[in-house]
């Protein structure tokens, strides 16, 4: 499912104006191509801060959010839409065994919704009623 050469990390760059008394404020974005001018950033932490506060700049390597991508099937033949929602299942707890929370927890919650929907479908019990 993840492709081996996207990155799972971005690194951030963010400028931190702060107080004497402890306040503080921040600012940071990626902008073009991820290049972003250093005056601009602590100009924009700085714009509500006292006169004489100071700017740090924080850098930081963060996970990227990760995404879960399905196969679509479309049929009208029960055992076949079961069969398809069982390796899903399958699937999904797979992946979840090579990522860590909340990615994981992800992944078993939606193989947890393909296994409800196969038993769903193997009973006869998928219609659902629509509420107005």
């Amino acid at each position: 499912m993840s492709e081996p050469n996207k990155p799972k990390t971005i690194r951030v760059r963010i400028a931190v104006c702060v107080a004497a008394d402890g306040s503080w404020s921040s600012c940071g974005w990626s902008g073009d191509h991820g290049k972003q001018d250093d005056s601009e950033l602590a100009s924009n932490a700085c714009d509500v801060m006292p006169a004489h506060a100071a700017v740090h700049f924080i850098e930081a390597d963060i996970p990227l959010p990760q995404t879960i991508e399905a196969e679509v099937y479309i049929s009208d033949d029960r055992a076949s839409i079961a069969s398809f929602a069982q390796r899903e299942a399958a699937r999904f707890d797979r992946e979840a065994e090579s990522l860590n929370q909340p990615g994981a927890a992800r992944c078993r919650a939606i193989a947890g919704g393909f296994r409800t929907f196969a038993s769903r479908i193997k009973r006869g019990d998928d219609k659902s009623e629509v509420q107005s």
